[in-house]
C-alpha cells in the first residue's frame, strides 16, 4: 500500500503563513509559534561553503527566507524590501525562457511594491 501526503493551501493561506513568520510567530495579534521556532526556521543550518542556505524547513539568505515547492510554486519573505511574494503555479517544465517567470515575478513585485529597508 502506498500512502501519499500533500499540503494543500490557497495563495491567501500561504501569504498569511509568510506574514506570521515575518512577524516573528504572531498572526493578527495571536502567538502561533514561538519566536525560538521562527529563529530555527530562518537561521542558516547548512555549511557556509554550500551555495544554498537552509534553516529548519526554509531556504534562507541574508535578505530573507522562503520555500519552493513542487512544480514551480514559491513563497518568499524579502526582508530587505519588506515584501512577501507567493507564486502559485503548477508546471512540470517551462518551455523556452518560461523557467525565468518566477524570478521575473519577484523582480516586478519588488519594483512595484517593495520598500528599501
Amino acid at each position: 500500500m502506498r500512502l501519499s501526503v500533500a499540503l494543500l493551501a490557497t495563495a491567501a493561506d500561504v501569504a498569511s503563513f509568510c506574514q506570521m513568520l515575518k512577524n516573528g510567530g504572531t498572526h493578527r495579534g495571536q502567538r502561533v509559534i514561538t519566536e525560538a521556532s521562527v529563529k530555527e526556521m530562518t537561521s542558516r543550518e547548512t555549511k557556509p561553503e554550500l551555495k544554498e542556505g537552509y534553516g529548519f524547513g526554509l531556504q534562507v539568505s541574508p535578505n530573507g527566507f522562503g520555500h519552493g515547492g513542487a512544480y514551480a510554486t514559491n513563497m518568499n519573505i524579502d526582508l530587505k524590501h519588506g515584501l512577501i511574494t507567493v507564486f502559485m503555479v503548477q508546471h512540470a517544465g517551462f518551455p523556452g525562457n518560461g523557467k525565468e517567470s518566477g524570478s521575473a515575478f519577484k523582480s516586478e513585485a519588488v519594483e512595484a511594491f517593495g520598500s528599501d529597508k
